[in-house]
């Protein structure tokens, strides 16, 4: 193999390893976000027993009226009754009318708060049964969101160790890069994805062979993209893909398409963790199968291809 040929292989293993970290961060901020979603209560309000608005007034009222008008009605034909003549009977019914009137109001009184007593006590034990099976309701909603929360809260940790694993397959990815880019000379500016993937598809088709001078790489990738673009992190990247990068361009495509894959491959993973913990399986069994698990895998392993690689190359 060639210099020129291992140069170029070289910056294919670091457009990988800088496209591997485009995927890690998208991986981490969509996990982040997702664990914020866990453990959150609901907004459960106790319920509050209503106050009585019977307070038996009108069964009062209506059993006065009632009572002195069946009074003074009984009282009146009793005095018709009783009488013969025309004045005696006016006099007796008007007596008798209001004598039983008295009673009737009296009567009437009474059977008006018993009655009223009746209905109010009646309204009272519907609103205590009401607020009973209210409270019933509330605690077993209380019961099911707690018990909502703590299977969350598993599942939780599941996710955070799905980002913890990234986190630190990042650090050492970046550390790696480091240390891959300062051995093999590459200016700081030109550290990142987007100008590591122009400098490969400029190497792969043939159009330059050097880093340095008028037809460099680095005059060519200057010329390409602006030079504030190559100093952006990997977030603003992402955020601004449309704005920065050609659609048609090469790294377009492999970092929408990285996107793609990292919001696919996060859905999968949370789901299986959320069935895992669901189902009452094992948490670690869980998290070691699942897609983001298999990811850190291979690319372990690539790595330490790359790493081999790079050491080798560096010792011809």
């Amino acid at each position: 193999m060639t210099n020129s040929s291992q140069f170029g292989k070289a910056l294919e293993i670091l457009y990988d390893m800088e496209l591997d970290r485009v995927f890690m961060s998208r991986g981490i901020e969509e996990l982040k976000k997702k664990a914020a979603t866990y453990g959150k209560k609901r907004n459960i309000y106790k319920p509050i027993k209503k106050k009585s608005t019977e307070d038996g007034s009108e069964c009062i009222f209506f059993g006065l009226a009632g009572g002195v008008i069946l009074g003074a009605l009984s009282g009146v034909i009793y005095g018709f009754i009783i009488e013969h003549g025309f004045f005696d009977r006016i006099n007796a019914m008007f007596k008798h009318g209001i004598i039983f009137g008295i009673i009737g109001l009296v009567l009437g009184l009474i059977f008006g708060v018993i009655l009223a007593k009746a209905v109010v006590r009646g309204e009272e034990e519907d609103i205590s049964a009401a607020y009973e099976k209210d409270m019933k309701e509330y605690e077993r909603q209380i019961k099911a969101d707690d018990k909502r929360v703590a299977l969350e809260m598993e599942e939780r940790e599941f996710v955070l160790t799905q980002k913890e694993e990234l986190d630190e397959r990042l650090y050492n990815t970046s550390r790696m890069l480091t240390q891959f880019y300062n051995k093999l000379g590459i200016d700081r500016d030109f550290q990142n994805v987007i100008a590591v993937g122009y400098m490969y598809e400029f190497w792969r088709i043939g159009i330059s062979r050097k880093l340095e001078g008028a037809d460099g790489l680095y005059y060519l990738v200057r010329k390409e993209i602006k030079n504030d673009i190559m100093h952006m992190k990997i977030d603003e990247i992402l955020r601004k893909l449309d704005q920065i990068l050609d659609n048609q361009s090469a790294i377009y495509s492999k970092l929408t398409a990285i996107n793609r894959k990292c919001d696919s491959m996060v859905k999968a993973s949370v789901a299986s963790l959320e069935y895992a913990a669901k189902n009452n399986k094992m948490a670690a069994k869980a998290v070691q199968n699942t897609e983001l698990a298999a990811y850190n895998s291979e690319r372990i392993a690539a790595e330490l291809r790359y790493q081999n690689f790079i050491k080798t190359y560096l010792m011809v």
